[in-house]
């Protein structure tokens, strides 16, 4: 399947960010988290009447205080979740 460029960028994102918090899984929450970073994804939240710098900072929250992390001395190499890979 072929997806945009901006889609391409926000997964991405996702897998780089849940690695550098060291998870063992990549989920909706974190390529949510990375699209936000995407000002047109940021519009169409606005125009949803939603708050994407909130939601933004909930999401980090979330994905700082929530989601177990790999113990430390082992690599963190997350795949993607059940729900990520149901998504395709």
């Amino acid at each position: 399947m072929k997806v945009s460029a901006e889609v391409e960028i926000a997964c991405s994102f996702a897998a780089r960010e849940a690695q550098r918090r060291r998870h063992e899984l990549m989920t909706v929450e974190h390529l949510l988290f990375g699209l936000l970073h995407d000002e047109e994804t940021r519009l169409v939240v606005r125009h949803s009447g939603g708050k994407p710098e909130e939601l933004r900072r909930q999401l980090d929250r979330y994905l700082e205080r929530d989601v177990p992390q790999v113990p430390e001395g082992q690599h963190a190499l997350p795949s993607p979740s059940r729900g990520l890979t149901a998504a395709h």
